[in-house]
């Protein structure tokens, strides 16, 4: 076995901590079983609070045993900017995989390799990983956060397999998941509510005076109406995980823009526009258990909760078009293809914003010179694939075969030179895409080798082609396989020839 592991292992070894980040900051959810749903639901709670409000463990604390590991891998989360390390603690791991591991990057950024165990401080756990393919690990997840420890362990337990052991600070805040196929949850695809207003608001800009409002991250209500009221948070969680983090002071009296009259009533408007969209979900006070590093509910000052680099961003400096965007008519006027913060009114936004950056002296060499907001969003933008492994793609018989044991939600075969898919509105459905099938979320996944090219699975949706069968592949070109786990989280992507 660890003659094919060791095969394989260069085409499929996975960004570790890429999973870890879907799970606590990225793209993918980790919201609670759905088994809990219905009895939560009864009972008045939504999915994410139960997720973050898990009981406490009644465990004493027992300090985890050493494992010895030869090298190590350190690097930085770059969203929580918390310290991690990846311990090469499999005997099997040679220097030269190691090293060519941690110089691959655990966030496609290079870690520092060097000799020696990780030994890091504070921290949340440790994440033991025995893949299938490949050898074992321990992952030590840096921070001093324990809202991040029910998170952090579940990401560890279902998106790696992985099994957690809770540091001191976590032990009272981490409670294991109970495994099955619906433990983790999955990226719930974009849906559109249309509802009447309630009785004595004006009525709404769509069909029979109704509000129609899109659940997902990018997703906006109608301007000066309330995202909570139209939208579904649940469903944006599903899209980009929540969880708490203090903002930066908001200020206070002393400051002159607290009594600006005219200062007040842009940052009102900001305001106004913030709680019209999914942002609203993660960024006032309503959160589950508090706002997410900034909040417009802060006060007048509430602008000071935002870091630099937010204020960078939504003043245009720092692209975070990765993210994704609907187009301004299909979301209600709002814009974020011009804007980072979606909006209405793209100038008067980014002029509130390029205020503020004034304001704070913040170094415009500095700021367009930080990478584009997406974490690996970006880099799965940016990637080149390369030639599948013997056996990976479509074979003559057309059985598709991705060398995993993971199941997929999201197939796609593309032409050669297509750009890589992302995630919806606007960049699921690259050019050059031949055929793309997905999986509902109440559905199994496919497993690798149970699918022929253009013969739809009978729990799967066929996106591309939608009414008719894909164009045949021809004998003896080259097409680009990519099937992903969820959205966000690739399994394989690589050239084949037909």
């Amino acid at each position: 076995m660890k003659a094919v592991q060791r095969l394989f292992k260069c085409v499929l070894r996975p960004r570790v901590s890429v999973y870890l980040l879907v799970s606590i900051l990225g793209i993918t959810a980790l919201a609670c079983e759905e088994a809990d749903r219905s009895s939560n639901a009864a009972n008045g709670e939504s999915e994410t609070e139960v997720m973050l409000d898990q009981g406490p463990s009644t465990e004493a604390f027992v300090a985890p045993a050493t494992k010895p590991a030869q090298w190590r891998c350190s690097y930085s989360n770059p969203f929580s900017l918390a310290a991690e390390c990846k311990a090469y603690t499999d005997t099997d791991w040679t220097e030269a995989e190691a090293r060519a591991d941690c110089e691959a990057g655990q966030y496609e950024e290079a870690g520092t390799f060097e000799s020696g165990n990780c030994d890091l401080s504070p921290i949340l756990g440790y994440c033991d990983v025995a893949p299938y393919i490949g050898d074992d690990y321990r992952l030590f997840l840096g921070g001093d956060n324990p809202d991040l420890c029910n998170v952090s362990g579940r990401a560890c337990v279902v998106n790696l397999k992985g099994e957690f052991l809770p540091s001191e600070q976590c032990v009272d805040r981490y409670s294991p998941p109970e495994m099955n196929m619906s433990t983790s949850s999955v990226f719930e695809w974009p849906t559109l509510s249309c509802q009447a207003p309630p009785e004595g608001e004006q009525s709404g800009q769509s069909e029979n005076g109704e509000v129609c409002t899109w659940n997902l991250i990018s997703g906006c209500t109608e301007a000066g109406r309330d995202y909570y009221e139209y939208g579904s948070c649940d469903t944006v969680y599903t899209n980009r995980p929540y969880y708490p983090v203090p903002g930066l002071p908001a200020g206070d009296e002393s400051d002159p823009r607290y009594s600006d009259e005219t200062y007040q009533q842009e940052s009102n408007w900001v305001k106004e526009q913030v709680k019209a969209c999914a942002c609203v979900c993660c960024h006032d006070d309503r959160a589950p258990r508090g706002p997410s590093t900034w909040s417009v509910d802060a006060g007048p000052l509430w602008v000071n909760t935002m870091s630099d680099t937010a204020v960078a961003m939504f003043a245009g400096y720092i692209d975070s078009s990765s993210l994704g965007a609907f187009m301004p008519e299909e979301n209600n006027g709002f814009d974020r293809i011009q804007s980072a913060m979606p909006t209405t009114d793209v100038q008067r936004m980014l002029a509130f914003f390029q205020a503020e950056f004034d304001r704070r002296n913040i170094d415009p060499a500095w700021a367009e010179n930080v990478r584009p907001i997406g974490g690996p969003l970006v880099t799965q933008r940016d990637y080149q694939p390369e030639a599948c492994a013997t056996g990976i793609g479509v074979n003559r018989e057309g059985v598709i075969n991705w060398g995993s044991e993971q199941g997929v939600r999201y197939l796609y075969i593309l032409e050669e030179d297509a750009n890589n898919p992302g995630i919806p509105p606007n960049f699921d459905l690259p050019e050059k895409t031949l055929w793309r099938i997905d999986i509902p979320s109440d559905q199994d996944p496919l497993a690798s080798g149970t699918v022929r090219y253009g013969e739809k699975p009978s729990q799967s949706i066929q996106v591309f082609p939608e009414t008719q069968a894909p164009q045949a592949l021809e004998e003896g070109q080259q097409y680009y396989l990519y099937v992903m786990r969820d959205v966000a989280i690739p399994v394989e992507r690589c050239v084949f020839t037909y």
